[in-house]
């Protein structure tokens, strides 16, 4: 055989000297066989260094779901709010939700919502998509102050897009907010600022596991001898008093914030931004005038549909032994709410 090429069941029955049902047979341990020839025929494929064939194996699986009647195109979009359609008043959700239908429509899914109160709670919800033979489910973000489930998902594949379920633990497709506040601070530093100073609410701080607390105090502890290491203001709510009391108290010549209402204190008081004070916002869905990340919230959604295709395509159902995150970066949008005070932009502090 050339290098490169395939091993393929053919190739394992010419040289164990089987016929290629027999080799399938044997590589699934099927007791139709003697103990004997699985064993001889498994070990020649492992000399051989027989692999099988994704695409085929997936094509395989298709073709068994369709025959036993197993398949079912629907994905399950999951929303736990108080109402119905609590969750479309966030901006950030209702992109990850369009994201994930475009996605899902792409892949030739149909997307359909499913209100768990509506339903009459988590274990009833839990059985109408069962007895539906729906395989896929795709958690939206839960309501604030919202950590846990106690939903079943030992039948389905299931993703949480954005990371606000504590409990079980599932596959999580997300922003990367350490990433955010690292790549922030990285070019807050190198236009020149050196008073950086962080207001995030607590709560929001709580909601994405404190990763921009982490992050800006990470930062921090690199910071040269010629910048401020300024204190957090992380109060339950940012309110206009105490932020500007803060703000000023601390000299900052830069704010860094998820909440642009900020903005609109500062230029309420009187502050010129960015002439006095720049502004950087953590996660913008648009990338405009301001200044700070960009998210791409869409995208993020449609790659939660994509690891959920992968999971229902290989059969991966429940909570993973091995859960991963996925990070989806965000883009840095240099806007109008911050002034280059350093024009060497390339060079560090």
């Amino acid at each position: 055989m050339s290098f490169g090429k395939r091993v393929t069941l053919k190739d394992v029955g010419l040289e164990a000297g089987v016929s290629i049902s027999t080799v399938s047979l044997a590589l699934r341990n099927d007791s139709r066989l003697p103990e004997k020839t699985i064993k001889h025929v498994q070990h020649v494929a492992a000399e051989l260094g027989y692999a099988p064939d994704p695409w085929l194996a997936s094509l395989s699986s298709y073709r068994k779901s369709e025959v036993t009647g197993e398949r079912n195109t629907t994905i399950a979009v999951l929303a736990n709010w108080q109402t119905k359609d609590g969750w479309r008043e966030n901006p950030t959700i209702n992109k990850y939700y369009t994201g994930a239908k475009r996605m899902a429509e792409k892949l030739g899914y149909k997307v359909e919502e499913f209100w768990i109160q509506e339903n009459g709670g988590e274990a009833r919800t839990q059985s109408i998509l069962y007895n539906r033979g729906i395989k896929g489910v795709l958690l939206l973000p839960l309501p604030p102050d919202v950590y846990e489930m106690d939903f079943d998902f030992s039948k389905f594949s299931v993703v949480q897009v954005g990371r606000t379920l504590s409990w079980p633990i599932v596959n999580t497709v997300t922003h990367n907010h350490y990433g955010a506040m690292q790549f922030t601070g990285y070019f807050l530093r190198n236009m020149g600022y050196r008073r950086i100073g962080l207001a995030v609410p607590a709560k929001e701080n709580k909601l994405h596991r404190s990763t921009w607390l982490a992050s800006y105090l990470a930062k921090q502890h690199d910071f040269p001898s010629n910048m401020v290491k300024v204190p957090v203001h992380k109060p339950e709510k940012l309110l206009k008093g105490p932020f500007l009391k803060w703000l000023k108290e601390n000299r900052c010549d830069v704010v860094i914030s998820n909440d642009p209402t900020l903005y609109d204190y500062m230029v309420d008081a009187g502050i010129r931004v960015p002439e006095d004070v720049g502004f950087s916002c953590l996660c913008m869905e648009e990338a405009e005038e301001m200044s700070g990340i960009h998210m791409k919230s869409e995208i993020v959604g449609s790659h939660a549909i994509s690891l959920l295709h992968m999971l229902m395509m290989s059969g991966q159902r429940g909570c993973p032994e091995d859960p991963m995150t996925q990070l989806i970066e965000g883009a840095w949008h240099l806007g109008k709410t911050l002034a280059m005070k350093n024009h060497n932009i390339h060079a560090l502090a």
